[in-house]
């Protein structure tokens, strides 16, 4: 894949996941959930193409989101609501992680900072925090007191599992990024573990990724000199 190519594509991924971190929001009114829903489908599919590298990672790719797909549009009657919501963010933690291992691995092989290696770094800490929002989520159908009562979802109700899930990428995030604003809290010990080792994972992956760019760029400035 060609450099200019690189940055489209990182570029495009990244909008199209700012997009995402906003599409819970439009869950205001009944329909619009179901809008809500098929942008974040459209999105993680559009996720998935913009980060592949190849055909191989494309098709992978495919074969672990067509499940995930059909878990959420299709298997309404096959399952019960709470299956059916489980059973999608499993499959999506999984997709969603191997995009996350596609970017990371792109990180990993960079010999010179541009924006490309900016935005696909930002793209990997935002798609961290989307897939704990899913971890979360689905802590929280297994134990439905896991935030204290804060936040209830009925998993039957297209609107209401919307409205949760606005409800978990804001927290996932405040967590990630520490700012602990101490108006919703996981009172579930396994919810606190996760919540705790996001906030580290968070702070680290700050401090890392910046050293190490900042390392290559200084190498590299070097180089050139």
């Amino acid at each position: 894949m060609k450099s200019n190519s690189n940055l489209v594509s990182s570029q495009a991924l990244l909008i199209s996941l700012v997009l995402l971190l906003f599409v819970p929001t439009l869950a205001t009114a009944e329909w619009l959930s179901t809008v809500s829903r098929l942008l974040f489908s459209v999105t993680m599919a559009s996720s998935l193409y913009l980060a592949a590298r190849d055909r191989t990672e494309l098709l992978i790719g495919t074969i672990i989101f067509v499940p995930t797909l059909t878990t959420k549009w299709m298997l309404a009657t096959a399952l019960s609501p709470e299956a059916q919501l489980l059973s999608y963010c499993t499959l999506q933690v999984i997709f969603i992680g191997y995009i996350m291992r596609i970017v990371y691995q792109r990180l990993l092989s960079v010999r010179t900072v541009n924006q490309e290696v900016i935005y696909a770094s930002i793209v990997l800490y935002l798609l961290f925090g989307i897939c704990l929002t899913l971890i979360y989520y689905a802590i929280l159908v297994l134990e439905p007191s896991a935030f204290g009562g804060k936040i209830v979802v009925e998993a039957s109700n297209a609107h209401s599992t919307s409205k949760v899930l606005q409800e978990l990428i804001y927290f996932s995030l405040v967590t990630q990024t520490t700012l602990g604003y101490g108006d919703l809290s996981p009172t579930l010990g396994a919810a606190r573990i996760i919540a705790s080792f996001q906030a580290i994972v968070g702070q680290l992956y700050l401090a890392v990724v910046v050293a190490r760019l900042v390392g290559i760029a200084i190498s590299d400035s070097e180089n050139k000199e």
